[in-house]
């Protein structure tokens, strides 16, 4: 809980993350919106994480032109998370994934994979990724991001 709440009331917050710095910063509309201009930045960050994808909402002050983020979406930037197909081990799934290309970086038995990322830098890699492992259906069933996740009400 941060010092901002005077009430002392409990309240869920974000996880706080110290950007290092940004990597790639891709605009996804033009600059004409002065409110939910969309763009996707890979930041290194201190955190556990250390690459972290940001897919924010973003309004500009059109008077001091200061960006404040409306809506955030982050995901660990370098790997995706990929389920295994029931009936598949998680042997013949590190195999068919490895053969596409991917690197295993951890395995969560009888639950998911981590499959690393190769130019994890770039706008697109996630989406790149997800098609290229969601084409193997016969041994995954899904591929997507590792979402940050944090509560947003007390439970």
């Amino acid at each position: 809980m941060s010092g901002n709440n005077p009430d002392n009331a409990t309240s869920p917050e974000a996880p706080s993350v110290a950007i290092k710095r940004v990597l790639s910063e891709t605009w996804l509309d033009g600059p004409g919106k002065a409110k939910g201009r969309q763009r996707i930045r890979v930041v290194e960050a201190d955190f556990k994480y250390r690459f972290l994808r940001m897919r924010e909402s973003v309004a500009t002050d059109r008077v001091g032109g200061d960006e404040t983020v409306e809506l955030l979406e982050a995901s660990v930037a370098d790997h995706l998370m990929i389920g295994i197909r029931a009936g598949v081990s998680t042997e013949a799934a590190e195999a068919a994934i490895a053969n596409y290309g991917y690197e295993i970086r951890a395995v969560e038995a009888g639950s998911y994979l981590l499959a690393v990322i190769p130019d994890f830098q770039s706008d697109d890699s996630h989406e790149k990724a997800i098609a290229d492992l969601s084409a193997l259906e016969e041994f995954v069933d899904y591929a997507e991001p590792d979402f940050l996740v944090f509560p947003a009400a007390p439970p």
